[in-house]
Order: C-alpha cells, then structure tokens, then sequence
C-alpha cells in the first residue's frame, strides 16, 4: 500500500522592506517561500495571502500591499499557473497556484511585497 505524505507551507515570518526618504512606497523581496507537496497524488493547491492593517504612532495608516510571486523553481511534476501581482486586503486572495500536479513536487520562489502609504502619512 501506498501512502502519501503532507501539503505543507514555509514562509519567511518578517521581510525588510526600503524606500528613499519621502517616497510613498517601500518595496522589498520577502524571502523564500516553499510549498512541498508529499501528498504523492495529482490534486492542485493553491497558496494564499492576507494583509493586516498597518498601526502607526497616530492611528491606523490606510496602506496598500502589493505580492507578487515573480518566478517560480519547481521540482518533480507541477505546473504553475502564470503569477501576477495581487492587491492584499484582509480576505486571503490566491497568490500562487500549481495547476497540475503528480506525485511528490515543491514549488519555490521569492515574492516582493510593495507597500504603498498616503502621502501624509507619519513614520
């Protein structure tokens, strides 16, 4: 008998994010994101992502943030679904999807998250 493993999800828990002094956005990569499938089967998966409301010394701060997967390492026999930048908000919206799957697979790959704040708002 043949028995399968997990789906499991490694993520960076913090990312350091820059921007020039003045700029409305900071940007930067968030660090390596790996899915390993050990399922051993041919169900897709797709991950997902969520953003929080940024706090402030005065106040919440309205912020948008941008994911975007950008390209994808993959071992053993998946297929990703092209990555496109997403627009967070509080409800998880789908950030990387393997389309098709068999057997044992990871997907990795490196997102870069762009943050965007009002103009007045304070550091």
């Amino acid at each position: 008998m043949l028995t399968g493993g997990a789906l499991s999800i490694a993520v960076q828990p913090t990312a350091a994010l820059t921007g020039a002094a003045g700029s409305a956005t900071v940007s930067g990569p968030l660090g390596s994101v790996v899915v390993t499938d050990a399922r051993a089967g041919t169900t897709a998966w797709t991950a997902s992502a969520t953003s929080s409301t940024f706090t402030g010394p005065v106040g919440t701060v309205s912020s948008s943030v941008v994911y975007n997967a950008g390209t994808f390492t993959l071992t053993g026999n998946v297929t990703m679904t092209t990555a496109v930048p997403v627009t967070l908000t509080t409800t998880a919206a789908a950030v990387a999807s393997a389309a098709t799957v068999r057997g044992v697979n990871t997907a990795t790959w490196n997102p870069t998250l762009t943050v965007g704040f009002p103009t007045d708002a304070v550091a």
